[in-house]
């Protein structure tokens, strides 16, 4: 997927999450292959709890016992709780990412 708007920006992941009872959820990302800022963030059902920015969840996220617990934790526990560190991407005005996602489900 050389030629998309983004290249060398993000990484597409696609993975399946069970949830409570019967459900899945299929999700498809573009997660951030570099980092122009950091953010530290937890959502709750109830809204946003802490929202760190760049200047304060970049020095943080340098220890490495805080990285490894927080670094993108949502995706990889199934959020709960929604407390994670994340890297951000700096997109310019104009700037298109495309992604393309083909699911397929039978049942054997």
């Amino acid at each position: 997927m050389s030629d998309w708007y983004g290249a060398g920006k993000f990484n597409q992941e696609m993975y399946v999450r069970d949830e409570p009872g019967d459900a899945w959820i299929v999700h498809a990302r573009l997660m951030p292959s570099m980092h122009d800022a950091y953010w530290i963030r937890w959502d709750t059902r109830l809204g946003r709890i802490l929202n760190v920015p760049d200047r304060v969840a970049r020095p943080l996220l340098k220890v490495p016992i805080i990285k490894k617990n927080l670094w993108y934790r949502a995706e990889r526990t199934g959020g709960r709780p929604n407390l994670q560190g994340q890297s951000l991407v700096c997109l310019e005005q104009g700037d298109e990412l495309v992604m393309e996602c083909r699911v397929y489900v039978s049942q054997d």
